[in-house]
């Protein structure tokens, strides 16, 4: 027999009529989220009823949301590749433009380290 006590749900077993025993079944509320499509997943509320000796959970509400699916691990890798590439070349551009801004003064007025 199935019983709900504080939110939560139990299974009781009755052994005789002095022993019993007692397991915890879940939850009164659960949430699960489903996977719609490549873009889309769905969060889906369940109640557990009692009603009817139905003893199951029963869909409440369901709300759709955009969640898409992460690349492949070998396209991530192409794209991680591929931004690394991209910040190099601007790290070399602004290394290059330091080392013109550098030669534009004399030696004289550089800061050597404080030497």
């Amino acid at each position: 027999m199935y019983f709900i006590d504080g939110g939560i749900v139990y299974f009781r077993i009755e052994l005789s009529e002095d022993s019993h025993i007692t397991s915890f079944y879940g939850t009164v509320e659960k949430i699960e989220t489903i996977r719609i499509d490549n873009d889309t997943v769905a969060d889906v509320m369940y109640m557990f009823s009692l009603e009817d000796e139905q003893y199951q959970y029963i869909e409440q509400s369901r709300t759709m949301r955009h969640d898409p699916l992460p690349p492949d691990p070998p396209d991530r890798i192409a794209q991680l590749e591929t931004e690394n590439l991209e910040l190099k070349l601007a790290l070399a551009e602004l290394a290059e433009e330091q080392q013109t801004y550098n030669s534009r003064w004399p030696n004289w007025l550089k800061f050597n380290g404080g030497s």
